[in-house]
């Protein structure tokens, strides 16, 4: 039916970040289709406004959708949605409200990657609670907070294991992993780059963008000032483009925390690149002529550096973009449209 496809549509336009082209759609589809696909309509633009910080707009659909509890395809995903918005808010008590119910409607409609969404929303509160002191902690938990939060990645690992090969679930596993780091004090650069990479694969901007944040910060503690500015930089491209107001939020305050300086955006999608993939600007240099086929030997020629010192590069290049050949990191160079400044014209 038509509808289904739009609705489909829909969904694949919010969950890849085109919000704009989501829009639109939505707007289109306003009123033309049965209540079954009007619920999740709402529940999209539900997706939308929390994920904007439109609190008002998200409560009234939020209103709208519980009144039918019925559905777990509409009362799973609400509950998720609610908790990463409480989160983004910093209320954590109501984030812990929300992954309980959630987790309580997902778990019997055997709902696999809403059940992951919710669990890593769980993780995500149990780390904040943690870094909070005693004092400041909320006494409002949901009942039972303690026990539910000591099965999460366990039960995380469970649903992972059980759907290979799915990008969603792998990125969700790959994010409560994340978090239950955070909350124990032993993340670092690698292990939300990792994450952020499974978000990327799994074509999600908004959740790559939360955990170029987390890298950012963990790269801040460590003392790697230059590849946390990077990695700050790279969330704030991908909050800017959806928009995400919350993420920036969360970014500026890390900034404004780490005292770090994010260099304004003025070479457009080189700045993108370099940041999404940890890039110095010497190895995006060296990734741009590698991407026009030069040898290390012309590399090293049109850098006035060694051939030695272009191997380096070339052999991080391949770790940072995770390949195996120039053939395979020229690809990604020339998909991502790097190119050498062409020389100013003399006549």
């Amino acid at each position: 039916m038509t509808w289904v496809l739009d609705n489909n549509a829909a969904t694949v336009l919010v969950a890849t970040g085109r919000w704009a082209e989501a829009d639109e759609l939505l707007a289109e589809l306003a009123g033309e289709l049965a209540a079954n696909a009007t619920r999740h309509l709402q529940l999209l633009r539900l997706e939308l406004a929390a994920a904007r910080g439109q609190d008002e707009p998200a409560a009234e659909l939020a209103a709208a959708l519980g009144k039918s509890p019925d559905d777990p395809r509409v009362i799973g995903p609400l509950h998720a949605c609610l908790a990463e918005q409480a989160l983004n808010a910093g209320d954590l008590a109501a984030a812990t409200h929300e992954v309980a119910e959630g987790l309580a409607v997902v778990r019997e409609a055997a709902m696999a990657e809403e059940e992951l969404r919710l669990l890593a929303a769980g993780a995500r509160v149990s780390a904040e609670l943690a870094l909070l002191p005693a004092r400041a902690r909320p006494g409002n938990l949901a009942s039972g907070w303690p026990q539910l939060a000591a099965i999460v990645a366990d039960r995380a690992s469970v649903i992972a294991g059980r759907y290979p090969g799915r990008p969603e679930v792998a990125a969700f596993g790959a994010l409560v992993a994340a978090e239950q780091a955070r909350q124990r004090g032993s993340d670092d650069r690698a292990t939300w780059r990792s994450v952020a990479d499974a978000w990327q694969v799994a074509g999600q901007p908004s959740r790559e963008a939360y955990a170029r944040l987390r890298e950012a910060e963990a790269a801040a503690r460590a003392g790697r000032r230059e590849q946390a500015a990077r990695a700050l930089a790279a969330c704030q491209r991908l909050a800017r483009q959806l928009p995400a107001p919350p993420l920036l939020a969360l970014s500026e305050e890390l900034a404004r925390r780490a005292r770090l300086t994010v260099q304004p955006d003025t070479r457009g999608r080189s700045v993108t690149t370099a940041a999404r993939f940890d890039l110095t600007d010497r190895e995006m240099e060296v990734l741009t002529l590698l991407a026009e086929g030069d040898s290390n030997r012309q590399i090293a020629r049109a850098l006035f550096i060694s051939d030695r010192t272009v191997a380096v590069h070339v052999s991080r290049i391949f770790s940072k973009l995770c390949v195996r050949n120039r053939t395979e990191a020229a690809t990604i160079g020339a998909r991502l449209g790097l190119t050498r400044p062409t020389p100013a014209s003399t006549t």
